[in-house]
């Protein structure tokens, strides 16, 4: 008889995720609680005829933890993996990562970026089509926290996705990333591995208060767990109402850029009287899209960018009014058209539309 945690997971691997029987599934495996749980829940599942999974186990090394001891203990994670894959007669792949690739970019941005390039190049090796990891619900809770608080738009609040594209590279096919998990919360995983007496490995640079998610983990999710019991699957469907909202956004804002974008000399260009007879929200997306094209990065076009240049555009003022993005990108607003100019773009290798 299934646990609770392996029903529910059973039920999004078909309904959520879309993995069909016989999947060969490469399994993120960090040493963790929740990724642990995922290895034995998709090894229980696999043996059984109606699915007949074929599973391998991989572990990404980032070789980042400070000091010996952080490095002894990342060690440690990983041969507990292998342990693990060992012990279930499983395929066992490993990637270490080179930090001094990292040319002074946010290390947590640096690390998931590569991670996630390791595995899909771990996957195309082993001939697996999937990748999964074990983002759970209070996951999806403390991410939905994170952008609020940043400004997120509404595809920003749609959270960790069910599914998505993990790009292959090097012209190599893309394989999928599924979250089959995202239905359990972290309470679920640890009375899970507790039943069954399964040790797992502390991460302790995930209890750093200095940074965002950790702070949001030891004093803000224990009180919203207290005051609204099943918070973090409230957060999951909250964020599938806004996937299906920013779908229905999306195709909005490509009719309107289809209808009312040009591309005139050196500058993008959106008529000012077209823009104010469109919702604000689209109005934003359009923006948001013209700026993506001009050469500003996703972190460059948040709400607290886009707010003053909306305004802009739907008061009646006249004259001629500038804004500075980043990456010398440059708005000028008149009082008829949105001039958007990038900084340096090569044409041939980045059309702007």
């Amino acid at each position: 008889m299934f646990a609770p945690l392996i029903k529910r997971i059973v039920a999004s691997l078909g309904r959520r995720c879309h993995v069909p029987r016989d999947a060969h599934l490469l399994l993120a495996v960090s040493g963790g609680a929740d990724s642990v749980a995922m290895l034995r829940a998709l090894h229980a599942i696999a043996q059984r005829r109606a699915w007949s999974l074929q599973l391998t186990v991989a572990h990404v090394h980032h070789h980042i933890r400070p000091g010996a001891t952080g490095e002894q203990d990342a060690d440690a994670d990983a041969a507990l993996v292998a342990d693990l894959a060992r012990e279930f007669g499983l395929p066992f792949v490993r990637a270490d990562l080179d930090p001094n690739t990292n040319n002074g970019q946010n290390v947590e941005a640096w690390a998931r970026r590569e991670r996630y390039r390791a595995l899909s190049t771990l996957a195309r090796h082993v001939g697996s089509h999937y990748v999964v990891t074990a983002h759970h619900a209070d996951d999806q809770l403390e991410t939905l926290l994170m952008r609020m608080l940043r400004g997120a738009s509404v595809k920003g609040l749609a959270g960790i996705a069910w599914r998505r594209r993990l790009a292959g590279g090097d012209g190599q096919r893309a394989c999928i990333l599924v979250r089959p998990m995202l239905c359990v919360d972290r309470a679920d995983v640890c009375k899970y591995l507790s039943d069954l007496g399964q040790t797992w490995r502390h991460d302790h640079t995930n209890t750093d208060p200095t940074r965002w998610r950790a702070r949001l983990r030891r004093d803000v999710l224990p009180v919203l767990h207290d005051l609204r019991p099943g918070a973090g699957a409230r957060a999951v469907a909250l964020a599938d109402h806004l996937c299906h909202v920013a779908s229905w956004l999306e195709s909005q804002v490509c009719d309107a850029v289809k209808q009312e974008v040009t591309q005139t000399g050196d500058a993008i260009v959106i008529p000012r009287a077209a823009a104010r007879k469109l919702p604000r929200a689209v109005v934003a997306g359009v923006l948001r899209h013209a700026l993506l094209q001009a050469g500003a990065g996703a972190d460059d076009v948040g709400q607290s960018t886009l707010e003053p240049i909306m305004r802009a555009v739907s008061d009646r003022r006249g004259g001629t009014r500038s804004f500075d993005i980043a990456h010398g990108i440059t708005i000028e607003l008149t009082a008829q058209h949105v001039r958007i100019f990038p900084s340096q773009i090569p044409p041939a290798q980045k059309p702007l539309l």
